[in-house]
């Protein structure tokens, strides 16, 4: 079988969709499938393992650019292939739809404070793309249900297969006997749906009361926004991680006490189920995909702004680890 898959997105760091694309090639490598990539050039083999690739189809088309979909629908030899597959919402306008895979890991542009071009896209070529290819893949059960509701896709046609993680992350499943027992980690970025306003707003009120909490924030490459305001004793308290790798991320996790993701909304959480197979204690928001993540050390605080719950959640944790919260047991018993 001839399988293309659209890597375009797959550049110098490998984060997101590109990560996401790089891991299914991988996978499928291992289960005997070589298949071929759409890139922009053959450099792209670099980030791919040896001899995972069988062959690279060329387009000037870059990912996510305004004339995209238009452009994306005239590459040559789409058509050779059994198998397409687009891992994102960047998909073509006309394309060998029966032999077409879509997966769809948010509606997030469409529904929270995208552009009124954002939306006009979702609702045009995604909706578009998503009635007339041959399947589409959640990423969560809940991303099916957005699907179904926003997009008029019908349940049949939506396979949910989770996104999984690297073997690495379950090397060092332990309680780390040097973790810091004051430090929190959060990873994600400054946009207001990742909600780490709340998460500081709360250690802005317990710093009082717990003066050796530190903070620890993945921004994607980012530094503190102004308008967060923060004081010069704060910035003493957080320490910003800048372009890290995945091996010092998971150090950083297994050296912290816990992670906290406050996200309004997830299709699915990647440093929360990475922190989960480490064996981390992981505080949530409720709410999107969230609800679908479960274990022992799993704990949620409700809704994404209760910076209340937040406070109290993190107060009882830090200072008794052994506290029980009620956890998620009624979904699913692991990661899938």
């Amino acid at each position: 079988m001839k399988v293309l898959i659209d890597a375009r997105m797959v550049e110098k760091k490998v984060h997101g969709i590109g990560r996401y694309v790089v891991d299914l090639v991988h996978g499928l490598n291992q289960l005997g499938e070589s298949v071929s990539i759409l890139a922009h050039d053959k450099s792209a083999l670099e980030f791919f393992s040896p001899k995972s690739v069988r062959s690279v189809l060329t387009t000037s088309v870059k990912f996510a650019s305004p004339s995209e979909s238009v452009f994306l629908s005239a590459v040559p030899g789409l058509s050779e292939f059994d198998v397409i597959h687009f891992p994102s919402f960047a998909i073509p306008l006309m394309a060998p739809w029966r032999k077409t895979v879509i997966t769809i890991h948010d509606l997030i542009h469409l529904k929270r404070g995208g552009s009124v071009a954002h939306k006009f896209y979702y609702n045009t070529v995604v909706k578009h793309g998503l009635k007339n290819c041959g399947q589409v893949i959640a990423v969560s059960n809940w991303t099916k249900e957005e699907i179904q509701k926003y997009m008029k896709v019908p349940s049949s046609k939506i396979t949910t297969i989770r996104n999984g993680l690297e073997m690495k992350w379950f090397d060092d499943r332990h309680e780390n006997s040097n973790s810091d027992p004051f430090t929190i980690i959060c990873i994600g970025n400054p946009k207001e749906h990742k909600n780490i306003l709340t998460l500081l707003n709360a250690c802005r009120n317990l710093w009082p009361l717990l003066p050796l909490l530190k903070l620890k924030l993945s921004l994607g490459g980012a530094e503190l926004p102004a308008h967060w305001k923060i004081t010069g004793e704060e910035k003493n308290k957080i320490e910003i991680l800048k372009n890290i790798s995945d091996v010092e991320l998971k150090n950083e996790i297994l050296t912290s006490a816990l992670l906290v993701s406050t996200s309004t909304y997830e299709g699915f959480n990647y440093p929360a189920a990475e922190a989960l197979a480490l064996g981390k204690t992981v505080i949530l928001s409720g709410g999107s995909a969230h609800g679908e993540l479960t274990g022992n050390k799993l704990k949620f605080y409700g809704n994404s702004k209760n910076t209340e719950g937040l406070m109290e959640i993190l107060r009882s944790t830090l200072m008794d680890p052994k506290n029980e919260y009620p956890t998620n047991t009624n979904l699913y018993s692991n990661l899938e």
